[in-house]
């Protein structure tokens, strides 16, 4: 079924939660965000620096995103504040790229669309959206 399929059977209340992202306090699944995850009334997450030690941890992190927050079918949008530039929540384990105000000062859509693909391949294990 598509994505468009997929959306078509939500919910009001479902359709406006995929308009809104969540966020969670700690580097692991606690109680609290587990339960407002599973009503699923948001698309994802957006993970911080206080929610990312290791590659290890942020995957088990996402698993148990992946795990709780489905909503009819549509996987959960994972998100990282990963700028580029001065803002890199994976220091140790990401590739440095340009910030996107640099990337942006290049007017060269091609390029921010090279660069963004490559940022996910080489950056991002299969769970993190």
């Amino acid at each position: 079924m598509t994505v468009h399929a997929l959306r078509a059977r939500l919910t009001t209340e479902e359709k406006i939660g995929q308009r809104v992202m969540a966020t969670l306090p700690g580097t692991a699944m606690d109680a609290e965000s587990a339960a407002r995850l599973r009503a699923g009334q948001y698309a994802g997450v957006v993970l911080f620096s206080r929610n990312i030690v290791s590659i290890a941890q942020t995957l088990a992190l996402t698993a148990a995103i992946h795990a709780l927050l489905t909503v009819s079918g549509l996987p959960p949008i994972i998100g990282v504040d990963q700028a580029g530039g001065r803002v890199r929540r994976l220091m140790a384990e990401a590739t440095a790229t340009p910030s996107a105000m640099a990337l942006g000062a290049t007017d060269d859509p091609a390029l921010v669309e090279r660069i963004g693909l490559a940022d996910k391949r080489r950056e991002y294990p299969d769970r993190l959206s």
